[in-house]
């Protein structure tokens, strides 16, 4: 039988994504992406080292310019790309630390700008194809729908802790 020695080595392509939604008046945060690529979710590659959970706050940060709070997880998904590669997305559910941090407005490297969104608004944008795909649309339908999310304590360390975000410690 194989130990897991005799397997070529792996790579791990890991990715944290949040719906974020404002607590004041139930709008959504899109980010808009580059090269009119569309409105979509702040997220992006979890970086070495970095727990998913800290991956999804920076990201948002950094796109959409909103400090956030992790409330739970909306979906965990694990896929192998042939032998030697795996791909991992988290979509996380957050609600920003201040209703009334505005989006960011200032093009930068990560992103054209971010906006908050109506439900409305989001069904809207996703009518008139200007979404990269049918995320958005889809967690506001689940969430508009009653949909929950997993509590944040399903995602634990190894060792058997409840990840940390740096902003909660």
């Amino acid at each position: 039988m194989a130990s897991e020695n005799d397997y070529p080595p792996s790579a791990l392509h890991a990715f944290a994504l949040v719906v974020c939604r404002r607590r004041s008046d139930g709008k959504y945060l899109l980010v808009q992406e580059f090269a009119n690529s569309g409105f979509w979710l702040p997220g992006g590659r979890v970086d070495a080292g970095e727990n998913l959970a800290d991956a999804a706050v920076r990201e948002t940060l950094e796109e959409a310019g909103v400090a956030i709070r992790l409330t739970g997880v909306l979906r965990f998904e694990y896929r192998p790309l042939g032998v030697s590669d795996t791909r991992m997305r988290v979509i996380f559910l957050a609600e920003p630390l201040d209703d009334t941090q505005p989006a960011k407005s200032i093009p930068d490297y990560e992103s054209v700008g971010a906006s908050w969104v109506s439900a409305e608004e989001c069904l809207e944008i996703e009518a008139r194809d200007r979404v990269r795909g049918p995320e958005p649309g889809q967690w506001v339908r689940y969430l508009s729908s009653g949909g929950v999310a997993a509590p944040m304590t399903i995602l634990t360390a190894q060792e058997g802790s409840t990840p940390k975000c740096a902003n909660e410690q």
